[in-house]
């Protein structure tokens, strides 16, 4: 939505002209509503103006959370790793034990 289409447009557009005592030349104008119908049409999907487009935004203003979206995924993921490491590490080293036990000392038990 921002860094494409027409709010980037927008935004880039009104920058250039708030940096700008008066317009530079009759080139550069705000062109009426009336004048563009011919070019452009509504298809009225409106997808960025409901409640999914607020959430971006939201995030979009707190870099932090991303950050620390970022560190409880790497944390949570690095536990989960842990775990199956340690999983399958306890189950090779039973199976060396078992493999490696004398016969003599099973049968004494």
């Amino acid at each position: 939505m921002i860094s494409a289409g027409p709010m980037f447009l927008t935004m880039v557009i009104k920058d250039y002209l708030l940096q700008q005592p008066s317009l530079p030349s009759p080139a550069v104008r705000v062109i009426n509503a009336t004048e563009l119908a011919p070019y452009i049409t509504d298809l009225e999907g409106g997808t960025w103006h409901r409640s999914d487009a607020q959430v971006v935004m939201w995030i979009g203003r707190r870099p932090w959370t991303w950050f620390l979206m970022g560190a409880i995924g790497l944390a949570a993921g690095l536990s989960i790793f842990h775990r199956v490491l340690m999983l399958i590490l306890d189950r090779v080293l039973r199976k060396a034990e078992s493999s490696h036990s004398n016969p003599k000392l099973a049968k004494a038990s």
